[in-house]
């Protein structure tokens, strides 16, 4: 298996991973035999899984065709489903406190904010070739790379 872009679960006790080809997995984090969260009839993960702040949920991007969609996992109901809003969007990152939810559009030109208490999307910035967004521990900030003048730059958008 070719295992890439791993995530603690918030307790230290899993590793959320995303297998090729294009399967969510958690494994101990005392090693072991990774489980596969996902059905086999849904090979289509795009990026990375991310878990929320209480491990209750996993969001990641999910790609049917050339449509990009970012969905939530229950852990405990064992089901998925389409964030609302989010059609479009991919590269979920939670906040550490868990209030909100950022996305990517698929031209990677607009990063979005979802409130998770509403729902509600709302550009935060735009820019090109926006890449890599994490959140400051605080959950004020965001942090992503960007293309300017045709180089890269950090930025920070606070929330």
């Amino acid at each position: 298996m070719n295992a890439h872009e791993p995530r603690w679960s918030p307790d230290g006790r899993e590793i959320v991973f995303t297998g090729w080809p294009s399967k969510i997995f958690v494994v101990s984090a005392d090693g072991g035999t990774p489980r596969q969260l996902m059905p086999e009839d849904n090979p289509d993960i795009a990026g990375a899984a991310i878990w929320s702040p209480d491990g209750n949920s996993i969001v990641f991007g999910r790609r049917i065709g050339t449509e990009r969609a970012i969905y939530r996992l229950d852990l405990k109901a064992h089901q998925f489903s389409k964030l609302p809003g989010s059609d479009g969007l991919f590269g979920p990152r939670w906040s550490p406190d868990g209030r909100y939810l950022s996305g990517l559009n698929s031209n990677q030109d607009k990063l979005m904010l979802m409130q998770v208490d509403t729902g509600q999307w709302s550009e935060l910035a735009t820019g090109q070739d926006i890449e890599y967004p994490n959140w400051s521990q605080d959950s004020q900030n965001l942090f992503f790379e960007s293309t300017i003048n045709e180089g890269r730059a950090l930025f920070r958008v606070n929330v």
